[in-house]
């Protein structure tokens, strides 16, 4: 953050990084997974990089996190 005040980067540090939303299916091993689409500030219902639908709340970040922190 060359050029940053440090009261710039203390907000930059401090504001929350939109991944995805985790939708609840009744089933606490098995959520579905929205990814935040930061164009529109919506959430996209998406797949799992297996082409599954659902998946367990570490896998749905681990998806995210491969698609966003990259």
């Amino acid at each position: 953050m060359p050029g940053s005040t440090n009261e710039e980067k203390e907000q930059i540090r401090q504001t929350p990084v939109k991944m995805c939303r985790l939708g609840w299916t009744g089933d606490m091993e098995l959520w579905d997974l929205a990814f935040h689409r930061y164009s529109d500030g919506r959430y996209e219902p998406s797949l799992h990089f297996d082409g599954s639908g659902r998946s367990s709340p570490e896998a749905c970040f681990d998806c995210a996190a491969q698609v966003y922190l990259r």
